[in-house]
């Protein structure tokens, strides 16, 4: 239970540092939580694929990664709904985090004798 705490409070505060820093309050709550959603599915769905399939190419699964996260922020920009940099990069960073958090408890839970210092050790696209 502590490693998921671990996994999830550097995010949170990272997410809440931004947060903090949208003066203008560009970014709703009720926004960011679906973004978060969304960078976890992005995550489960890479790593399901890439283990149903056996297909693990780390380039290329690093291309796909980028541009499952990058779909929601540009159906937002098109449709009018994020109407400054600064807003996108607030759900950007919420959309990341997501992505984060998942990929922290897979490592934390499928890699056997895995620590809290390996993380920087696993190279690109390390389990996809």
């Amino acid at each position: 239970m502590l490693l998921y705490v671990i996994a999830l409070l550097p995010i949170l505060v990272y997410v809440l540092v931004v947060k903090a820093m949208d003066g203008f309050s560009l970014a709703s709550w009720k926004r960011l939580f679906p973004s978060f959603v969304w960078g976890m599915s992005c995550c489960g769905t890479l790593f399901f694929v890439a283990k149903a399939t056996g297909y693990e190419n780390p380039v290329l699964s690093t291309f796909l990664e980028e541009f499952l996260k990058c779909i929601p922020l540009v159906w937002a920009i098109c449709r009018k709904r994020v109407a400054f940099l600064a807003e996108a990069l607030i759900y950007g960073t919420a959309i990341g985090a997501g992505f984060a958090f998942l990929e922290n408890i897979v490592y934390m839970t499928l890699l056997p004798g895995f620590s809290l210092g390996d993380a920087p050790q696993i190279p690109a696209g390390g389990l996809f």
